[in-house]
Parts: C-alpha cells; sequence; structure tokens
C-alpha cells in the first residue's frame, strides 16, 4: 500500500523517527491507531518543515 510520504522512506529522519516509534510500541508506551508509515511520514515530513523554517530565520537574522 502506498503512502503520501514514499519520498521520505529510507531517509535519516525517517529511520530515526520509525526506530524511535517501535521502541515506544514495544515498551507500550505508544498504542497505534494508523499504520505506521503514515505515523512514521507524518512526523517525518514535519521536522523537515520545520528545519527548512528555522533554516530560513536564521537566514533572515
Amino acid at each position: 500500500m502506498t503512502h503520501p510520504y514514499v519520498k521520505l522512506e529510507g531517509t535519516p529522519i525517517w529511520i530515526a523517527v520509525a526506530s524511535a516509534i517501535e521502541d515506544l510500541a514495544q515498551n507500550d508506551d505508544l498504542v497505534e491507531r494508523t499504520a505506521r508509515d503514515y505515523i512514521v511520514g507524518y512526523l517525518s515530513q514535519r521536522i523537515v518543515e520545520e528545519r527548512h523554517s528555522a533554516v530560513g530565520r536564521l537566514q533572515e537574522s
């Protein structure tokens, strides 16, 4: 099944987020109600967007 975050799969951000979510799920600290790829993809995309936004703010300073 495809998802809208395919372009982020395999990136260092994707790998880190997926690993963190796996740790939380294994420790029963997180209950996933959505497919993991959508969770990882959404969080990865937000990190990328925030990073780009932060770089823009630094360049404006």
